[in-house]
């Protein structure tokens, strides 16, 4: 019947390793900077970020922009990433700046398609950084 309909199987492509980890690295580019619109521009428009263990969660590109203009308001703009991959994915460790040195703050795990980074996984907590074999803090300097 699909046939009869004249739909066409498309092949599915994604993005090379190579590709995916571009598209993460303007993402870290855009986040150290604190641009939000920088971000969203990375974003498919139906994009999820997900905090497991939390419950909260933020779909599409205007939520997800809104929730960033608090973390970098709440938690302020000194960061220091660290780039990770988890099960072929890329992603990496933030490092939040507090009493003169960096300390662990989230792990990002991202989905990338060809048009744009369409999940985030977000994980924190010290052993998760431990199970990257993370520095459990970076010296400010």
């Amino acid at each position: 019947r699909v046939k009869e309909a004249g739909v066409g199987q498309e092949p599915l492509s994604e993005p090379s390793a190579a590709e995916q980890r571009a598209w993460i690295d303007r993402y870290m580019k855009a986040f150290e900077h604190a641009d939000v619109e920088g971000l969203k521009r990375l974003l498919t428009e139906d994009v999820l970020m997900e905090m497991p263990p939390m419950l909260n969660w933020f779909a599409g590109r205007s939520n997800y922009g809104l929730f960033m203009e608090w973390v970098f308001g709440a938690c302020g703009t000194d960061w220091r990433l660290k780039t990770v991959a988890a099960n072929g994915q890329p992603g990496f460790a933030a490092y939040l700046r507090a009493d003169g040195r960096y300390e662990p703050h989230t792990l990002q795990i991202f989905t990338v398609t060809a048009e744009g980074i369409s999940r985030n996984s977000v994980f924190q907590g010290s052993e998760v950084f431990a199970a990257f074999g993370l520095a459990a803090a970076i010296a400010a300097g």
